[in-house]
């Protein structure tokens, strides 16, 4: 849309088209930049989650014998684990939308 804007105008010189779409790409560039942030944070912050689960269940089978009752127990406590990381993430995707959304609207300003 921005830089369709920048030729709606025929009459301007060469130059002042060329650093609007200069301008829009910039925008466009820093909304991909505060997206990707987002992204990264919501990635590593997950993965973090994840990998305390894994120290977790780790934990619970260090120093005991291996069987296949303790195995499965430990599984599933791993998964219940993992799962309440997904519950916690997912809830936290609408802040991370909103904070994004006042991100691109400041760069619309």
């Amino acid at each position: 849309m921005c830089s369709a804007e920048c030729m709606n105008d025929t009459n301007s010189p060469s130059p002042v088209i060329q650093n609007c779409l200069k301008s829009c790409a910039q925008n466009t560039e820093r909304a991909d930049s505060a997206l990707q942030t987002e992204l990264n944070s919501f990635q590593k912050r997950f993965e973090r989650c994840a990998m305390d689960c894994n120290d977790s269940a780790q934990d619970l089978l260090a120093g005991s014998q291996h069987s296949p009752g303790l195995q499965a127990e430990v599984q599933t406590f791993a998964m219940g684990c993992v799962s309440k990381c997904v519950d916690t993430h997912v809830d936290l995707l609408q802040k991370i939308e909103s904070r994004v959304s006042k991100q691109l609207k400041s760069l619309s300003e």
